[in-house]
């Protein structure tokens, strides 16, 4: 999707109210030679659950977390096609995206980072439901919109 803006003040204002947009490459200018007047062609993509995990990998450790995220790995099947998988043993499905602890909190976070339409696997819920039992972990499910939440809890600012 493209937008067109007259003033690059109109692009910093829409991705103040909207942090889950995205720049994908950079701002293209029309020809001024052509007559017209200057507008910035913005392309726009939602963000992916990746770019998403690098911010609230980068806010926690901005804000002192030491971090945990196990990366899939590529395995390419005999006919040709490709996925990911993260590999784990006994019962590591379902384990969450990011856990982080900070010395001077009383408390683990385990936090499971979907898109604004993703789900939950049944392995994913089960692991958060038992951590969430366990004393001193707080769990949570993030999305791009609990960005202030994410931050209150990596400043340890709620409770």
């Amino acid at each position: 999707m493209t937008i067109r803006f007259e003033s690059g003040n109109e692009i910093e204002e829409l991705l103040k109210r909207n942090p889950d947009v995205r720049i994908e490459d950079h701002l293209t200018k029309p020809d001024k030679k052509a007559g017209k007047p200057k507008l910035y062609d913005l392309p726009l993509c939602k963000e992916s659950e990746s770019d998403f995990q690098t911010w609230v990998i980068k806010t926690l450790k901005d804000n002192g977390w030491r971090v945990a995220h196990f990366r899939g790995v590529r395995i390419q099947r005999r006919n040709g096609s490709v996925y990911y998988q993260t590999p784990v043993q006994a019962d590591g499905a379902g384990w969450p995206d990011i856990v982080a602890v900070h010395e001077q909190a009383d408390y683990l976070l385990a936090i499971e980072l979907k898109t604004k339409s993703g789900t939950l696997s049944p392995d994913q819920e089960k692991w958060l439901l038992l951590l969430a039992k366990v004393k001193g972990i707080k769990t949570l499910v993030a999305r791009p919109e609990d960005r202030d939440k994410i931050i209150k809890l990596a400043e340890m600012r709620e409770g």
